[in-house]
């Protein structure tokens, strides 16, 4: 244990001297060393970053005998005992104050040491809560790992360049179902860092290691009850912003307010907590309960010209103007249950939801055909004898609610019998995602679009692209000019709405390995082991799209968005670009009370409504079994 910390050890590796016994202590800080002959043994205890102690021993025949160890960062330091200088200074002991970290850090560097394969650990404690509740924030820095943002958020991880497809996420070895049924990579908004100890990456399979592991393993290990001697309240109350803004506008950004509607406006700062309570009850039975919550507001531009890579003109200039609020509950718990020395089990439950509302509004400007240009600027064709251009300048807005929500349960044994370790693990998971429109609860449009054509574009200052400004575009037509930031210009083409009714995930497994020493002169293992593992997945998703084609009399501007009262003039106020433009958004909720009102308008495209309901319909189920032998 480690008495300052309050903690027992872990991963500590315990030898007894002039034989092949070793072994290394357990989650609870706990060894058991069978079989050592009867007399004076000599026990060596090390672990990284805290020292070694060595401690005689007498072992009785037929009798269990006991030892306990407190290690920590003063065996590493073996700082002098207090003493006094000559010119009268007193010399205190060396204080430690970080023993926290400290033991963390040296988990964080024993771990790898012992495993037969490569891996790296990172250590909750060394680093603190990161706020988020995303295990994927700690394995940004990871060397060999890659992690996806989505898009200020960690979505999945690849591990050595291999797909994302060949890498699994496991809680305390049980492997997690997804809360993207399309995709059978390790997707972190499934999990939590509730509870969290540490998180082990493992890069190279091995035999015991899940069959469809391919590419590599995230294990993300809980805090069990028996890590600490006494009882602990933990807890951290915070604030999540991610802004476009300047660290110049910091300050004022954290006062700051709105959004496109109700499902985004409040407060861009927005506070969250974490609640960790580790009780350990007596010497056999310990809980831990987690709970948390946390809401980001984020506000992105995304830059996205296109280049003809020949004539080397920039053909395209497009900027998303992206918001998303992102709700994300988490609770857990569990007990450890110790019946009898040797011997333990847990159980473990956690439930993870994480809601994300976004808003993105795209404005595109494509120059068109017979443009001229250089690496700074693009002329549009000069106008026909019509007066009118080939470019053509595009409003789309898309609203989109997406709903996830994983809960997972585990069952656990480890034990030990004569020479055999042994352990098994049952676990089951479920995970379902939502993404609404166009229905009771969600009135809107999942995307509109608009577009203003016969123009004849002009577009500058494209070197500052890379810094997220988009260029300075004028337009002309008819000889005129036109203000192609005012979305009451442009005509509305047609609306769609994207869905997924509901996708679910399941997954079950069951896990059993056994170890035993050969009794070599080296220290030699035989292990054996099944791992059983069966998902089904049903995939629902189904776009319908509706061209926008009102009956006025002929001759009246019937398509223009103008025409109608459908600009989000609250949003389209407060937003605004780097290069200062200020769009008129067209608002899909405006749209959606429009097409509650007069339905004729609207015309429904059903085959391929039809097409998209049939192709997107999937139920799958995989069952994956595998054995291994290994030394």
């Amino acid at each position: 244990s480690n008495s300052l910390a309050g903690t027992n050890l872990k991963q500590v590796r315990v030898v007894a001297e002039g034989t092949a016994f070793e072994t290394f202590t357990d989650e609870a800080g706990e060894f058991r060393l069978v079989g050592v002959p009867a007399g004076e043994v000599t026990l060596r205890i090390s672990a990284a970053g805290l020292g070694q102690q060595t401690a005689r021993v007498s072992v009785a025949p037929g009798q269990a005998t006991r030892r306990d160890f407190d290690l920590g960062a003063r065996d590493a330091t073996a700082a002098p005992a207090s003493t006094t200088a000559r010119d009268g200074t007193v010399l205190l002991d060396a204080v430690p104050v970080a023993e926290r970290e400290l033991r963390a850090q040296s988990a964080a560097l024993q771990e790898p040491r012992t495993a037969p394969n490569i891996k790296n650990v990172v250590a909750f404690e060394e680093f603190g809560d990161l706020g988020d509740g995303n295990p994927g924030e700690f394995l940004k820095f990871v060397p060999g790992i890659q992690v996806s943002m989505n898009p200020a958020i960690p979505g999945e991880a690849t591990i050595r360049g291999m797909p994302g497809s060949g890498t699994i996420l496991t809680v305390d070895g049980v492997e997690l179902s997804t809360d993207s049924p399309s995709t059978r990579g390790a997707v972190f908004s499934a999990s939590n860092v509730a509870n969290m100890d540490r998180i082990e990456v493992t890069k190279v399979p091995t035999p015991d290691m899940p069959a469809n592991a391919v590419g590599g393993m995230i294990n993300v290990v809980g805090k069990s009850g028996f890590a600490r001697r006494n009882p602990q309240l933990t807890y951290s109350v915070f604030g999540l912003l991610t802004t476009i803004e300047p660290m110049t506008m910091f300050g004022r950004e954290l006062l700051r307010s709105g959004g496109a509607d109700k499902g985004t406006a409040g407060p861009h700062l927005r506070p969250g907590f974490d609640v960790t309570y580790i009780r350990p009850i007596n010497d056999r039975l310990a809980l831990t309960f987690s709970v948390g919550h946390n809401a980001r507001w984020e506000d992105k531009d995304n830059v996205a010209p296109t280049w003809n890579r020949t004539t080397f003109v920039q053909t395209q200039s497009a900027i998303a103007a992206q918001i998303a609020v992102r709700d994300r509950e988490v609770a857990s718990v569990r007990a450890d249950w110790r019946p009898a020395p040797g011997h333990s089990f847990f159980a473990n439950f956690q439930f993870t939801s994480d809601d994300v509302h976004t808003r993105i509004g795209t404005y595109t400007q494509a120059y068109g055909t017979g443009a001229t240009g250089g690496e700074n600027f693009t002329q549009g064709a000069p106008a026909n004898a019509a007066g009118l251009g080939a470019g053509t300048s595009t409003l789309s807005n898309t609203y989109r609610e997406q709903l996830k929500s994983t809960r997972h349960g585990a069952l656990g044994y480890r034990g030990e019998f004569r020479s055999w370790k042994t352990a098994a693990t049952f676990g089951y998971s479920h995970s379902r995602r939502e993404t609404l429109s166009a229905q009771a609860g969600s009135e809107y449009f999942g995307t509109v679009s608009a577009n203003l054509t016969g123009l004849v574009l002009r577009a500058d200052n494209f070197a500052q692209q890379r810094l997220g400004t988009p260029p300075t575009v004028r337009a002309n037509r008819l000889g005129q000019p036109v203000d192609i930031t005012d979305g009451r210009l442009y005509t509305l083409n047609s609306v769609t709405s994207p869905q997924e009714p509901l996708m679910t995930s399941d997954l079950a497994t069951v896990k059993l390995s056994a170890s035993r020493p050969l009794g070599l002169r080296l220290p030699v293992l035989l292990k054996a082991g099944f791992d059983w593992s069966r998902a089904e997945r049903d995939i629902r998703a189904e776009t319908r799209s509706w061209t926008f084609r009102p009956t006025f009399a002929a001759g009246t501007p019937e398509r223009l968005v103008g025409s109608y009262d459908l600009i989000n003039q609250g949003y389209s106020d407060q937003r605004s670009f780097r290069n200062g433009d200020r769009v008129q958004w067209i608002d899909p909720r405006k749209v959606y009370d429009l097409y509650n009102a007069n339905p004729a308008y609207f015309v429904l495209n059903e085959a391929n409504y039809h097409i998209s309901r049939v192709n997107g319909s999937r139920k799958l189920a995989e069952t994956i079994s595998a054995g291994y032998l290994r030394t």
